[in-house]
């Protein structure tokens, strides 16, 4: 039996499902997400999982009502910049 042959597996990341898209505005690239579990940070690695497409992203930037904020808890609706199309309806996870 040979070893190393293929490398080392890749560690899993553990997602955890934080809230889902609202809305979208498209001319901007914008999705406003409700955080439903959870906090999210600016810096954080988010997965979004729409019915037909799946992508993450680092969040560079969130605002509530056009007002920066670094960090925001359950219950919260905030808007971020996405880099590709977010449906309203389209899950959010925290990625660990």
């Amino acid at each position: 039996m040979i070893f190393g042959l293929f490398g080392k597996k890749k560690k899993e990341e553990e997602k955890v499902l934080i809230g889902e898209v609202v809305h979208y505005f498209r001319k901007v690239n914008v999705a406003v997400i409700t955080v439903r579990k959870g906090e999210l940070s600016v810096g954080d690695t988010i997965a979004i999982e729409t019915h037909s497409d799946k992508f993450k992203q680092k969040i560079g930037s969130m605002e509530i009502d056009h007002k920066a904020v670094e960090k925001v808890s359950a219950g919260t609706e905030v808007a971020i910049k996405v880099k590709k199309k977010a449906r309203p309806g389209s899950k959010i996870y925290a990625l660990k």
